[in-house]
Parts: structure tokens; sequence; C-alpha cells
């Protein structure tokens, strides 16, 4: 869909941000199509899956039940516009938020969506990504937690780590000022 949009768009070289699974997304492009953008922006993101998905669904059944979830649920989701400004200055494990999420892509979409995390692995692409990436990094994470980050970093060489102090999982929220200056600062 990404790459359909790019070229109807004719947008070439773009700056790629994701927070947390589109970084992941942003990830999986790079190992697709390494030449389709000049910088990545990746905001609590990680390169595979988050340590606190990863023990759950170790689980033998944990996998199955996401399987079963989503191939039970209809096909035909409804999408609707998500109103993030009510979940300004929210916690990581905030499930309103995770509710409103899953009405809005649909279950059947979020489903699939935690499906393909679990098997999300970038580890042994990272060190292949040669443009200038921006890692930004809430230090409060509980969601995917500052070393994820410093991992980014030490293995993608043209990195530059930025950890925002007294942040959470979602700063592109929480302090979106903050965000706006250091992606600003980046890119320019």
């Amino acid at each position: 869909d990404i790459i359909n949009v790019l070229e109807y768009e004719n947008i070439k070289s773009p700056v790629l941000v994701g927070h947390c699974f589109g970084g992941m997304v942003c990830l999986m492009l790079e190992k697709e199509y390494p030449k389709l953008s000049k910088e990545l922006i990746l905001i609590s993101t990680s390169y595979k899956t988050p340590y606190f998905s990863d023990k759950l669904f170790n689980f033998p059944l944990g996998f199955k039940l996401i399987k079963t979830i989503t191939s039970m649920l209809s096909k035909n989701g409804s999408f609707s516009h998500n109103d993030f400004s009510k979940f300004n200055y929210n916690t990581d494990l905030d499930y309103k938020r995770f509710i409103n999420d899953i009405k809005v892509l649909s279950p059947k979409s979020y489903f699939y969506l935690l499906e393909n995390l679990f098997l999300f692995n970038s580890k042994q692409e990272l060190p292949k990504i040669k443009k200038p990436t921006l890692i930004i990094q809430g230090e409060k994470d509980i969601v995917i937690p500052a070393t994820y980050a410093q991992f980014l970093h030490e293995n993608i060489k043209k990195s530059k780590l930025v950890i925002l102090k007294n942040e959470h999982h979602v700063p592109v929220l929480n302090n979106p000022k903050n965000v706006y200056d250091q992606i600003i600062t980046f890119i320019i």
C-alpha cells in the first residue's frame, strides 16, 4: 500500500517516519526497498517483537489464539477516523486507546497486525541500513524499553539516538512539539 501511494503521488526519496508498529513497517520497507527512502525516523519502535508479547506468545496457545481470532473475524472491517486528541498524556498501557485502535482498524485488521508482529525480526537487516536514521525513544517506555532503541542505534551505522526524558511510549501524543522539533532538526 505504501509503495502504491508513493508511486501514485510521484513521491521520490521520502523520509519514512513510523511510531511503534509503523517503525517496524519502515524497517520492513527498508529491507525490501533499500533505495526507496532517503532517511528513516523510528519512534518508540523495535527491531523485533517487544519483550512483553515475546513472552506471551512463546506460550504455546498464545500465537494459536491470535491466529484463531483472526480467522474467525469478518473480512469486512469498517474504517473510521481515530481522534487521538482524547488520548493526550496517556500511559503506555492505556486500554481505552487499545480498544479504540481495534474499533478504528477493525478487529480483523488489528489481530492480523498482531499475528504478523509476532513473526517480525529485523535484527540481521539493521547493519545493512546505510542511510541517516533518527531513533526517538521515551525514557520510561514500558511497551518497548529504551534498550531496544539503544540496540537499533548500535546496529544502524548512520543513526542518531534521542532519549526523551520522562517520556513513555507515545511521545507523539504526549509531547508532539518535542518530537516535531527533533524531526525538523534531523531532516534540515
